[in-house]
């Protein structure tokens, strides 16, 4: 990321590797670019695009979306989970594997995929109860079978997703 350091009234630019960036932007508040500052966007055609912020509603609605980064390579790895998402569904739809849980019958079975932080391994589990909130990027499926189906035929896919939320 290009950047402009200021010191003793003299100010440069500067180039700064996006590992080095991680290292000294805030953790706890969203980078937002200054104005007048270029960000990075994914456009309605899937392109990586880059924009100078200037406060208007577009700036601010890929900012209050999660549509806003301070590299291209950010915008990128953003780009590939959300055609990750959308893969993993259409092969779900394909397969005919759509299912809708229905919350009331604490009997019914659903099986949703999930990975430890620590693993690349992709596994199912089931929950019977209304009770336990997962938060899915995935549907439920009706039954392991189905589960272990989309883990076998998505794995490249779901690793994908996996990079980008660790």
């Amino acid at each position: 990321m290009k950047t402009t350091l200021t010191a003793n009234d003299q100010t440069i630019e500067v180039e700064i590797p996006e590992e080095q960036l991680k290292k000294i932007m805030p953790k706890s508040k969203r980078w937002r670019a200054e104005e007048d500052q270029s960000y990075w966007y994914i456009d309605s055609g899937g392109s990586s695009t880059s924009t100078t912020e200037v406060g208007v509603r577009a700036d601010d609605f890929h900012y209050k979306t999660g549509n806003y980064f301070a590299t291209e390579e950010q915008a990128e790895k953003y780009r590939n989970y959300l055609l990750a998402i959308a893969s993993i569904n259409e092969f779900i739809e394909k397969e005919g594997l759509e299912f809708s849980p229905d919350w009331e019958d604490e009997r019914q079975r659903k099986y949703y995929i999930y990975c430890f932080r620590s693993s690349t391994e992709f596994i199912w589990s089931e929950t019977f109860s209304s009770n336990v909130q997962v938060l899915l990027l995935l549907p439920y499926f009706k039954s392991q079978e189905d589960a272990q189906k989309v883990i076998n035929n998505c794995k490249n896919h779901l690793e994908v997703i996996r990079q980008y939320l660790t």
